[in-house]
């Protein structure tokens, strides 16, 4: 196949623009994208799991259409749309079970001993009390911006884990990972 100028992608097949995808060719894995965007959405729905949001389930059907194009033969007899839509599924699926096997404790309810036990000792109760409001206080502003698979790159960050262990810890990839910390740092820094 000969390359394709960017303006005729819409005429090709889902099979030809996998090609290109393998290739390495990102403008026909973003036309193969706007095909299936709404399947995506709509798989989507039908998975949940608490403190995930539908950006962070979209960007896991968005790596399931790339496995698909990366995968896709012709030769197996089916369809790439019904193909794409197996591949989307299992990563949704791989999630949750995922994390419903692990033992995951609500951000909420992680405290730091060690750091209230040294301000108690170290400042008088009107400072520990204030501080106390002021930590509840951006705690509260933190969660309620965040979904929880934000949350947990952020604690597994600034504990100083790379994002390949906080990868590992999480179930996700590394660019899932990479991208929710880039919604972290938009969400919190304005």
């Amino acid at each position: 196949m000969c390359p394709v100028p960017d303006h005729n992608f819409a005429s090709l097949s889902d099979s030809d623009l996998c090609t290109l995808v393998c290739k390495g060719n990102e403008p026909a894995f973003e036309e193969i994208t706007k095909r299936y965007k709404g399947l995506i959405r709509t798989i989507s729905k039908e998975y949940s799991y608490p403190g995930f949001d539908s950006a962070d389930f979209m960007q896991l059907g968005l790596m399931g259409l790339y496995s698909a194009c990366k995968s896709y033969s012709e030769e197996k007899e089916a369809s790439f749309k019904n193909f794409a839509a197996l591949c989307i599924r299992r990563r949704y699926i791989s999630l949750v079970r995922s994390l419903s096997s692990q033992r995951v404790i609500p951000p909420s309810a992680v405290v730091s001993i060690d750091d209230s036990a040294l301000k108690e000792l170290s400042s008088d109760p009107e400072a520990v009390l204030l501080d106390k409001e002021a930590d509840k206080s951006f705690l509260e502003f933190v969660r309620n911006r965040l979904s929880f698979m934000e949350l947990c790159a952020l604690k597994g960050y600034v504990n100083g884990m790379t994002y390949e262990q906080i990868a590992q810890s999480t179930g996700l990839d590394t660019k899932a990972v990479d991208n929710a910390l880039q919604r972290v740092r938009k969400k919190l820094i304005r």
